[in-house]
């Protein structure tokens, strides 16, 4: 309601962010979409080279819910109406409400033709409100749109049509006449074969890690613990400095869609390949990447003041163990291929990883293990996960 504009939106001055934001970010997308969620043009469906896009919307549309959407404010009357709240203090905690004389009663133009009369249910703001959102969640558009955003964000960034489609099928039926059941959704999404079976090869497959998953993932991994090293000691977590860096300030994205575009192309790839995530990696940040794995191996996040008082570390005592149990170092770099990598690591990437890691003295299993870890954890083939 706050972020984007909702609450300052009323019938003599009526505000659109909303509006728009539901419909072409959360729900359904500029243009009509097939079920395996290819653009329909208005010349073939899916679209051929010069063909004219189908919008699934225009202005009128906009103005339609923009009108649908105004009379509602920030819950301020304090309890009973506002639980959570004081009086004439602005409450984050409970429902928007609705004030009827900021509301457009006139009609309002919705998605496929639908109108909503004048004066309809205007005496009731959520009985329109909830006609609003269900003529949007009954649109052809929105099973294929959050079935392949879910995709990208859950298993691989750039999934074929025919993935997006299966899963978007269940999105519409989940066999039991249930139209957006989500449970069955990610069950579909994650028990498809796209996302099971053998190693992943496809040039086109996988997910780079955004920053905030590429550092928790490490993390978790190695018993992430206070800066000082004490088994049991608790990190702060104030890590949102490290992410920053790489371009993902956390719970502060840079536009309304967030810290990248879901239909951003990988640079120079050919054929094309869909990687929303490669949108913020660029010369820099992949080398803050590195130097973030440095820091988690060889240093730790010191403690920064009140804002950071424990600090951030993680626990190598195993990897030094098997430094120590295993000359060859082999032992290391298979239970880290184990660990961070589910056992992909090519063959030439585990032979490149051993003849580094043997470099170094047998005698010093810490620098060992602190070496290995940086490379795998640094590599592409941890990056991009499959």
């Amino acid at each position: 309601g706050n972020y984007l504009d909702m609450i300052r939106s009323t019938k003599n001055n009526p505000n659109e962010n909303y509006a728009r934001e539901i419909l072409q970010l959360f729900s359904v997308g500029l243009y009509n979409l097939n079920i395996k969620g290819e653009v329909q043009c208005i010349e073939h469906n899916p679209c051929q080279v010069g063909d004219t896009p189908s919008p699934t919307y225009d202005q009128n549309v906009v103005n339609g819910f923009t009108k649908a959407l105004t009379g509602w404010n920030l819950c301020s009357a304090g309890p009973p109406t506002c639980p959570n709240g004081q009086v004439g203090i602005p409450d984050y905690a409970d429902n928007l409400t609705f004030n009827f004389a900021n509301h457009d009663t006139g009609s309002k133009l919705l998605l496929n033709g639908v109108t909503i009369p004048a004066n309809a249910v205007a005496h009731n703001g959520v009985a329109e409100l909830n006609a609003t959102i269900d003529n949007i969640f009954n649109h052809a558009n929105v099973g294929p749109f959050v079935s392949k955003s879910l995709i990208q964000s859950l298993v691989t960034s750039d999934p074929t049509p025919d993935y997006v489609g299966r899963v978007a099928t269940v999105f519409n039926n989940n066999g039991f006449g249930v139209r957006g059941d989500m449970a069955a959704v990610v069950r579909a999404i994650l028990l498809d074969p796209e996302a099971r079976g053998d190693l992943k090869t496809d040039p086109k497959y996988g997910q780079l890690r955004e920053p905030v998953t590429y550092m928790t993932g490490i993390l978790r991994t190695f018993n992430v613990r206070a800066a000082n090293g004490v088994p049991g000691s608790q990190s702060d977590g104030y890590l949102n400095p490290q992410t920053s860096t790489l371009s993902q300030n956390v719970f502060n994205p840079t536009t309304v869609f967030s810290y990248y575009f879901p239909d951003y192309i990988v640079a120079a790839s050919n054929p094309s390949v869909l990687g929303p995530e490669f949108g913020i990696m660029t010369t820099t940040t992949s080398l803050r990447r590195a130097n973030l794995v440095n820091t988690f191996a060889f240093a730790n996040v010191p403690i920064s003041g009140t804002s950071g008082p424990n600090g951030t570390s993680i626990d190598l005592s195993e990897l030094q163990n098997l430094s120590s149990q295993d000359a060859t170092g082999a032992l290391l770099v298979d239970t880290l291929n184990q660990k961070l990598m589910h056992g992909s690591m090519s063959a030439q990437m585990r032979t490149s990883i051993l003849t580094a890691v043997t470099t170094v003295s047998s005698g010093n299993p810490t620098l060992r293990a602190q070496t290995a870890l940086y490379l795998v954890a640094s590599s592409s083939q941890y990056q991009v996960k499959r």
